[in-house]
């Protein structure tokens, strides 16, 4: 078996990051999770199960498979799905699986009657589009008077621009919102993911559903009460082989660099399929025992070279991994130097990838 890299899940942080999430709520808003995308590359079922430990109890995921994935995990959550039914069998799944549905769209909502005609109906919750025009119904898609004897759980939107605090799409949203299900049955209501959550308490309503948070990032650092959120996530790979070069020597594919003097490389069991993007050539920074470098030539699926021509020899002989995320630079900075965002980074992580959980603090 070889060697892999390891994305290291520090379980307290994780844990910090729901309680300080819980601080900034309401005392009568729930703080759910989002954990699609297996946790947003965290591995799903062990974050949720860490957080459910935390008290946490309403869990999203986008996908249906997903959130049959999850229910083996965590028998007695709630666990609600973005995309809802698209079929009857979908629908009949819900009631397998106790997967609470979301309603999308017109279409969706008649295959929830259709499945309601000759069984009681499940409980579910309306999605309606506020201003994301992505998922969600329009205000004019469904009459209240047809939910009159329905099961409604409750109402959600989904906000556009939460990152941005200063952008008044926010305020048109939330009005928005307050005004569609004013003309709906009393029930509670959902609008603010992780940027939303710090925009205020008349953004919080009854629950809140959190992601890129609880991964310690905000959308936008300038907001207050992030600055206790802890990344949770470190990266690290192996030293495979560490080699001299001369001048002149190349490196990697196409022989896009060349020494100008004799160097010290190494040779790192990471690369692109890994999640570690190419574009990360000669600007991703890697600790190497306490010392900093960056990847010179072309990163490649299964592997990077690294320089530690300026690391003492008797560091690099007693290193063996480096570390491509964690303090020295977050998925945010990697974000930065990508020109992407963070939940992009954490998602790339491979499946090859280990994933350990310390659980030790």
């Amino acid at each position: 078996m070889g060697i892999s890299s390891t994305a290291t899940i520090d379980c307290a942080a994780l844990t910090s990051n729901y309680a300080q999430l819980k601080r900034i709520t309401a005392p009568h808003c729930s703080v759910g999770a989002v954990v699609k995308a297996d946790g947003y590359g965290a591995g799903m079922e062990a974050m949720a199960q860490t957080l459910a430990s935390s008290g946490c109890s309403q869990f999203y995921t986008a996908q249906l498979t997903e959130a049959i994935t999850l229910r083996a995990a965590l028998p007695d959550a709630d666990i609600l799905c973005f995309e809802g039914p698209q079929t009857l069998a979908d629908m009949q799944t819900h009631r397998e699986y106790n997967i609470i549905p979301i309603i999308n769209s017109a279409k969706q909502f008649d295959i929830y009657k259709q499945d309601a005609k000759d069984q009681p109906p499940l409980a579910f919750w309306l999605h309606f589009d506020t201003g994301m025009a992505r998922l969600g119904l329009s205000a004019e898609e469904i009459d209240p008077k047809n939910l009159s004897s329905l099961p409604i759980a409750g109402y959600m939107s989904h906000l556009a621009s939460a990152d941005t605090p200063e952008n008044n799409q926010n305020d048109k949203q939330l009005d928005s919102f307050k005004k569609i299900v004013s003309k709906f049955p009393a029930k509670p209501m959902s609008l603010a993911n992780s940027g939303g959550a710090f925009l205020g308490d008349a953004y919080h309503f009854d629950y809140i559903r959190p992601g890129l948070a609880l991964h310690g990032y905000a959308s936008d650092a300038r907001q207050q009460d992030t600055s206790e959120l802890q990344p949770i996530l470190r990266w690290d790979a192996p030293i495979l082989q560490l080699r001299t070069l001369k001048k002149g020597d190349t490196v990697g594919y196409a022989a896009s660099f060349v020494a100008e003097r004799d160097m010290r490389v190494a040779t790192i069991g990471a690369g692109y399929a890994d999640g570690y993007n190419r574009m990360l050539q000669n600007q991703g920074k890697i600790d190497v025992g306490g010392f900093l470098t960056k990847p010179i030539g072309r990163i490649s699926m299964d592997l990077m070279v690294i320089d530690v021509t300026h690391i003492p020899e008797q560091t690099l002989n007693s290193t063996q991994d480096v570390c491509l995320l964690g303090p020295h630079y977050t998925a945010q900075d990697m974000a930065h130097d990508l020109e992407t965002i963070p939940y992009e980074i954490l998602t790339a992580l491979g499946d090859r990838v280990l994933r350990a959980y310390d659980t030790s603090s």
